[in-house]
């Protein structure tokens, strides 16, 4: 890719490898609401869960929110496939930590939806850990987002 007008290396060049599209603004801020969304009603929710006498009912709306974030969540993912990952990957950036976010967010969608469909046998404990990986979510974003960029070495 060349600059506009001067036959130049752009930018987003780096050592002849474009970097993978950066999300707009807008689309970035959007994706990064809705994960914060779920977040803070997963962790709400639990915290109301052991922390309080509050009733189920109460909860429950609490739940539904967090319900209805992650399916907007699972839908940005898609769109973010597209948008995002597939460029990656063929430019070979952040293959590590991008595969760990994608099977971690396989991981939290598949075990939140099991826990509700699942036989109970098989929902208590999947509950335990869509919880515990729910609140380490951040820190995997946050080594993908910010950790070294560059082409991966395999």
């Amino acid at each position: 890719m060349t600059g506009p007008s001067n036959g130049a290396p752009a930018p987003s060049d780096v050592r002849g490898i474009r970097a993978a599209p950066k999300l707009r603004n807008r689309w970035r801020w959007a994706l990064y609401g809705v994960a914060l969304a779920i977040w803070l009603t997963g962790t709400a929710w639990l915290l109301l869960q052991f922390a309080t006498d509050m009733d189920y009912t109460q909860r429950q709306w609490l739940m539904r929110l967090h319900v209805l974030f992650a399916l907007i969540g699972v839908w940005m993912f898609g769109a973010l496939w597209a948008l995002h990952v597939v460029p990656a990957w063929r430019k070979q950036q952040k293959r590590w930590t991008g595969t760990a976010l994608f099977v971690f967010t396989i991981w939290l969608a598949g075990t939140g939806y099991y826990i509700y469909h699942a036989p109970p046998e098989w929902s208590d404990g999947l509950e335990y850990l869509h919880w515990l990986s729910g609140i380490g979510a951040p820190l995997l974003f946050l080594l993908h987002r910010f950790g070294r960029s560059g082409k991966a070495s395999s």
